[in-house]
């Protein structure tokens, strides 16, 4: 077999070339891409519409142009081809050979360029796989995750969730997920790059256990201090993160023990004297019965008790689904 002696390939741009791919570190293609710098890409619609028509009056009433612009684009396109590729014999016209020889492949071209172009179409949910993961909370979760399962098993049977718990430093670590759900204070770590929506507000309350049944609501701060209490916190948080995103934090610096699981806070609360601070939907749904249903709900009378829980994701993200994941996820926020 012949070898082109000015394109050295290696097997792997051998193999894109099979297949049809461009080879862009070829010296062709850096002579293609000079050629299409020198060429009006807008005169190749009109030069296949010339060929199909061969009438310059034809080609102009299609395009919605006038005659003399479809002259005009005629004679560039014959200085650039080098050839006359229509000539006129009274009111009709005849393609040159080379005219001819592009007729075909001109319009094959560009429609497939026409295709390329086309918006993606949009996504099918019912007929689509796709898996997404969230980075949150246990008790997002365990909110969330019923309704979305519920959703996705009526519309996207192929849709699958991974709901995970991360660390967080910034916009680096947000790529690495579909989504996350964090209080808005998480915004300054996360930067510009991240495109954020409200899910829901939340406000944060005591729960208590049958050991507790004393108290009474609104439960005063230096009492809660007072008493044995457990709480939330991520093990990689700081204090000033915790701070941030926790606005009751300053109420909990004595806990007798902490956990990275909201969900276990209901679990040690209704087997033993302790109290904690949790979300408040988080609390109705720990008295559900089968959960927790020993729990009870106290107001705690604190200056800032109020959350907002935002949903977080990459700028610029092209994932198909997302868009749908995100809308449904904004639907299921709102029914809790």
């Amino acid at each position: 077999m012949a070898q082109n002696s000015r394109l050295p390939l290696s097997d792997t741009a051998g193999d894109a070339r099979q297949a049809g791919e461009v080879d862009f570190d070829s010296l062709a293609c850096r002579e293609l891409a000079a050629r299409l710098r020198q060429l009006n890409l807008n005169l190749l619609p009109v030069l296949q519409k010339l060929l199909c028509t061969r009438s310059v009056a034809h080609t102009a009433n299609a395009l919605k142009l006038t005659p003399p612009a479809i002259s005009q684009a005629l004679r560039q396109l014959r200085s650039i081809f080098d050839d006359q590729l229509l000539v006129m014999n009274g009111r009709s016209g005849q393609l040159t050979p080379r005219g001819e020889q592009l007729r075909i492949p001109l319009s094959r071209i560009l429609g497939e360029l026409d295709r390329l172009l086309q918006p993606p179409a949009a996504f099918e949910p019912s007929q689509e796989a796709a898996h997404f993961r969230i980075a949150t909370v246990d008790y997002v979760g365990f909110l969330l995750g019923p309704g979305l399962l519920n959703a996705c098993g009526r519309l996207a049977p192929n849709v699958t969730l991974e709901f995970v718990q991360m660390e967080f430093h910034g916009a680096k670590d947000l790529s690495q997920v579909d989504f996350l759900i964090a209080p808005r204070e998480t915004w300054p770590t996360i930067g510009k790059r991240a495109e954020s929506t409200e899910l829901w507000r939340e406000d944060i309350v005591c729960i208590a256990g049958p050991a507790n049944d004393r108290l009474t609501s609104p439960i005063d701060p230096l009492l809660f201090q007072g008493l044995r209490h457990v709480g939330f916190q991520l093990p990689w948080a700081s204090q000033q993160t915790r701070g941030q995103l926790q606005p009751t934090y300053s109420l909990e610096s004595s806990s007798v023990c902490t956990t990275p699981s909201f969900l276990s806070l209901g679990a040690m609360v209704a087997q033993t004297d302790c109290v904690a601070l949790v979300p408040r939907r988080l609390a109705h749904a720990l008295h559900a019965p089968g959960v927790e249903g020993a729990l009870r709900t106290l107001e705690i009378d604190y200056s800032n008790t109020s959350v907002v829980i935002d949903l977080y994701w990459s700028r610029g993200t092209n994932k198909r689904g997302h868009e749908w994941l995100r809308a449904l996820l904004k639907e299921t926020a709102a029914e809790l």
